[in-house]
Order: structure tokens, then sequence, then C-alpha cells
């Protein structure tokens, strides 16, 4: 390595630009004018390895990052991620009141073969949401795109849960040229689209409404213990608040406020005939114990959709990717290594 390219920054970390002293400064802007002279592949080198990870401010998120959590700016918004191994990118949406930390189960089975990538959405945690402003699927989706074309790794599998499975499908539809598989897990479709002429539609979408009404009237009266119990029990079944873990309960409590947005809401729905034009390999996973709304959308979607195929996982809940972690791994693996 040329010796004129050794600038006092250690590796293990790499200031920001605000953060650099001014004779650094004067450094880099001497070693730029060299650079300009000397446009070989090991100038190149030496710049990805000395300047990787330096960042404007602007990039940056207002608001404090776990360790590992990265953020890469997608429609004027930090958006946050983990990530584990390398190779084809796997991007993980998760659902409602989720955030990055829904897929943990997940990260090191995928990671050990191909490019994990966890997100979270707008609003969602690390963000200290206080329920102001815009809040949609729709946006969530134009994110999700813009995130997937940010990473500039190529086509990537996207694997969706719930609301997740919302935005990812509709992600798809948009998009395919973004992706070699969809993962729809239990995804939070408008049920009547998909179930046109059955009263099971209409019934499933009130519930979720007066649920949602239900978790904003106790988020807005400081009850966040009992938005959190009501909300945890009404998708995985009663007393499964007090049974599960305090890191799993506490995900949904630093996430609950989503609750306000999705009050405003309004999913875009999808039709069978819109999902029959979907042209991609395509996974739909169930729980056989999930609430009853699920199972008809899935049957739907797994007719409309071309060579789309169903696992249904035994024993197992809405949130399945964590209880029945291993059966729902060697489902999503053995799809992938298909595809």
């Amino acid at each position: 390595m040329c010796e004129w390219g050794k600038v006092n920054m250690p590796n293990d970390r790499k200031p920001n630009r605000s953060e650099l002293s001014q004779d650094a400064k004067e450094v880099i802007q001497r070693e730029a004018a060299i650079i300009a002279q000397h446009p070989d592949k090991e100038i190149d080198e030496w710049l990805e390895t000395m300047y990787a990870g330096v960042s404007d401010d602007a990039s940056a998120a207002p608001w404090p990052l776990p360790p590992g959590v990265q953020t890469l700016r997608v429609n004027g918004y930090p958006m946050a991620y983990v990530e584990q191994g390398a190779g084809v990118p796997v991007v993980l949406v998760h659902g409602t009141n989720g955030d990055y930390r829904s897929w943990t189960h997940q990260m090191e089975p995928l990671g050990a073969r191909y490019r994990a990538i966890s997100v979270s959405l707008r609003h969602y945690y690390p963000e200290p949401w206080d329920g102001a402003g815009e809040f949609s699927a729709r946006q969530h989706v134009e994110d999700v795109i813009a995130f997937i074309e940010g990473l500039d790794a190529g086509r990537a599998f996207l694997i969706g849960h719930s609301r997740g499975g919302h935005v990812s499908m509709h992600v798809a539809l948009r998009r395919p040229d973004l992706l070699r598989g969809l993962v729809l897990v239990e995804p939070g479709l408008p049920p009547a689209a998909l179930l046109p002429g059955s009263p099971d539609g209409e019934r499933f979408a009130a519930v979720r409404s007066e649920r949602t009404r239900r978790l904003t009237e106790l988020v807005n009266a400081g009850k966040v213990d009992e938005a959190v119990e009501l909300f945890v029990d009404a998708i995985s079944g009663p007393g499964t608040y007090r049974a599960r873990s305090q890191a799993a309960n506490q995900m949904t409590r630093d996430n609950i406020r989503t609750a306000l947005g999705e009050a405003r809401d309004t999913r875009v729905p999808v039709t069978r005939e819109r999902a029959a034009t979907l042209k991609l390999p395509c996974l739909l996973i169930g729980g056989d114990k999930s609430p009853p709304r699920f199972a008809p959308v899935l049957a739907a979607l797994e007719s409309a959709i071309p060579g789309a195929h169903l696992v249904v996982i035994p024993d197992a809940g809405h949130t399945m990717y964590r209880t029945h972690a291993a059966a729902f791994n060697e489902a999503l693996l053995t799809f992938i290594a298909a595809n």
C-alpha cells in the first residue's frame, strides 16, 4: 500500500466528516489531489478500506441506534436494519408491533448461507415515534422498494409476516424485477377482496377494526401494558402475554404507539385476479392454530398465485417463526435453495 495512503484513523472506528480535525481535512485534500493523478486499482482499494463507513451527518438517524443496527436512507428516512452473512440478499419484513428483532431466530440459519437483512419499517423501533404524522402501508411499500434498490446487491428474496406480508405482496406486484422469490407468512391483506361473496371477509375486517380501535383507546389513555396484553392475546391466544418472554413483550411495548398510525391507515386490497398476475416463486406459510382469518386468505392466495406452495406448521400460531423456528426455517431454507 502507498505510504502516502496512511492517515491516522483507526480502522475500527471511522469518523463522520463533521468529526475530522482541520489537520485531517487538509491531509484528505492533499491526498485527493494525488489520487486524481493515480487512478489505479491500488488507490481504489485504499479508498474502500480507509473510508468505508464515513458518512454525512444528514444520512444518520436522529435517534440512538442499538449496537449493530445500521441505517439506509430511503425516501428521506433513515431505515434501520441488521444483517448477517453474505451472498444473495434475503430481506425480512416484520408485522404489526414488531421490528428488526422479530426475525432473531432466522438471522443465524439464513446468514450461514445468504445475506440475511432484517428491517424496521418507518416509525417502528428504534425510532421513538410519538404517533404524530403520516403512517401508511403505502409508504412502507415505497420504502421497501427503495431499500432493496439502495442495497444495490441484485435481486432479493423478500419475506413478510402479517403487515409485512401485506407490504411484501405489494412490493412483489409493483417491482417483481427486484425479487428472486416471495414468502408470505400469514399476510395481513384485507380479506374481503380475496373472499368475495363470503361473509367471512367483512367479519374478519370488523374484528381487526375493533381491536385497533380498542388499542388506540388504551394507548391514548396511557395504559400501555394493557394495550400490549390486548394485542398479544388477540393475535396468539388468551394468556400468551403473561406466558411469553419479557423480551418479546418489550418489543411489542416499544412499538405499541404504531397502533395510532394503524387506526388511520387504509390498506390497499389485493383481489384474486391481481394476485394471479404475480409471476414469482411464492411460498405461503401459516400456523394451524392461528386466528381463523388467516387460513381462508392463505387458501385464496394459493389458488390464485401460479405455482404458489402452502406450508402449514402444526401446533403453531401467528408467530410461528419464533415459537416453531426450526420447522419455519426448514420451510424457508428449502424454498430459497430451490429458487
